[in-house]
């Protein structure tokens, strides 16, 4: 499960990396690429529905309004289903988790946020996601929110198993605490 030593001299857990472009005690995970293939499939599929619907109700413009604005309604809700798996395909590679000296900044797209790590109390691994709990340290848009708990959604899909995830988050919260401690001594 151990693969390197990171420079604080904690491990780093199988699944997370360092991304030294963005700094020398940086890490991240990433997507796995089943999952990014998979995302890849749906959005072909749905585009493929969207375009027989629309060739199997093109009789339906000749009908009435109530049958042609079924079929519109159904091509534009399978066009927004393919678009929307397009849009998660896209993000490819790039890290969607990154944990750097101060803070865990998630970079999904319907979940950007950042957490101080100092403020990380709890780290509680689901089924499929990980649950971080961080009273007043939770950060939208670069606004602090009055949030207690922040979801890691669908940690299942990220090269690091949700577990050792929220456990090696646990020890740099830890480790940031400590260091904000001797800071103030």
């Amino acid at each position: 499960m151990v693969t390197e030593p990171n420079t604080e001299g904690a491990s780093l857990p199988t699944g997370l990396e360092p991304l030294l472009e963005l700094g020398p005690d940086v890490v991240g995970a990433r997507v796995r690429s089943v999952v990014i293939n998979i995302r890849w499939t749906i959005a072909v599929a749905t585009a493929l529905a969207a375009g027989l619907a629309l060739a199997a109700g093109l009789p339906a413009f000749t009908g009435g309004w109530s049958a042609w604005g079924f079929v519109c309604l159904l091509v534009l809700g399978l066009a927004v289903v393919s678009a929307y798996h397009v849009r998660l395909a896209r993000i490819g590679r790039k890290p969607v988790l990154v944990i750097d000296d101060t803070a865990v900044r998630i970079n999904e797209p319907f979940n950007q946020v950042a957490v101080r790590l100092g403020a990380i109390t709890r780290a509680t691994p689901l089924s499929r996601d990980v649950m971080l709990e961080a009273r007043n340290g939770v950060e939208r848009r670069g606004r602090r929110t009055r949030a207690r708990w922040v979801a890691i959604n669908h940690a299942k899909s990220f090269e690091v198993e949700p577990k050792v995830l929220a456990e090696y988050l646990l020890s740099r919260a830890e480790a940031a605490r400590s260091i904000s401690v001797d800071d103030a001594s």
